[in-house]
This record gives structure tokens, C-alpha cells and sequence, in this order.
């Protein structure tokens, strides 16, 4: 029995229900799995940032494992799309300078990684711009 103040369909309330079990999984691979007894951090300062690195990985890592699993639906294909996977897959786009120091990307994208990219809401149009912007911040 799921208690909340939300109204919400079963599938909704199931979604959310899987969300916070990811969430809660999370916070215990970093209490034990992780051993945040000996962080081997010497400031408070350093800490914090690891802590919040952490956390941001948590989020970003659930997004991908919601992003796995709408992928999965879609396609049906379930060996390809894990969150490993998708990370392998967007691993595997790389720039690289060209002789007038220009980045390029230098492969077109693959099949799975136009799929990925559509599951995040993200064009390989929008991926040549963010190249295009990394060189403006460089030659400047």
C-alpha cells in the first residue's frame, strides 16, 4: 500500500515508488559499498564537493536508468540498452582536432546512440552546436 498526498494513476504512482527505491539504493551503495567512513578527504571543503559529486551521479545515473528502461519498452531490445550500456554508447563519440585546431566530431552517430540521444530529448544537431561552441571557448 502506497500512501500520498498526490493523486495519481497506478503506473505513475509505480514509477515515482521505483524512482525513490533507486534513490534509497543509492544512498546505501554509498554507505556501504563506497565506505564513507574513509573518503580520504582531509577538509570539510573536500567533502563536500565529493559528496555533492556523488549526488549529482545518483541523479544523472536514475535519469539514465529511467531513459534504459522507455528505451527497452520501445524497442523491446533489452540487452543493449542497460544503463552500462547507454554510458558505453555515448562513450564512444569523441572529437578531435584537426591540423587548423578545430574539433570535429568523428564518427556520425550510430543507430543506438540516435536512439539514446532521442530517449534524453537531445538532436545530433544540438550535439554539432555544442562542438561548434567548445571552439569558440578555445580559440578565444
Amino acid at each position: 500500500c502506497i500512501i500520498s498526498t498526490n493523486e495519481a494513476d497506478c503506473s505513475t504512482a509505480l514509477e515515482t515508488y521505483r524512482g525513490r527505491d533507486n534513490i534509497e539504493k543509492f544512498f546505501r551503495s554509498i554507505q556501504w559499498g563506497m565506505d564513507v567512513r574513509s573518503l580520504g578527504v582531509h577538509s570539510s571543503f573536500t567533502l563536500a564537493g565529493k559528496v555533492h559529486l556523488l549526488f549529482r551521479s545518483g541523479i544523472l545515473r536514475n535519469r539514465l536508468l529511467q531513459v534504459s528502461r522507455a528505451i527497452k519498452q520501445e524497442t523491446g531490445n533489452k540487452r543493449n540498452f542497460s544503463v552500462p550500456g547507454i554510458l558505453d554508447q555515448l562513450e564512444m563519440i569523441e572529437c578531435t582536432q584537426s591540423a587548423q585546431r578545430v574539433y570535429r566530431r568523428r564518427y556520425a552517430l550510430t543507430a543506438k546512440q540516435k536512439t539514446i540521444f532521442n530517449a534524453l530529448g537531445y538532436t545530433e544537431a544540438e550535439l554539432d552546436q555544442e562542438v561548434a561552441s567548445f571552439n569558440l571557448r578555445v580559440s578565444h
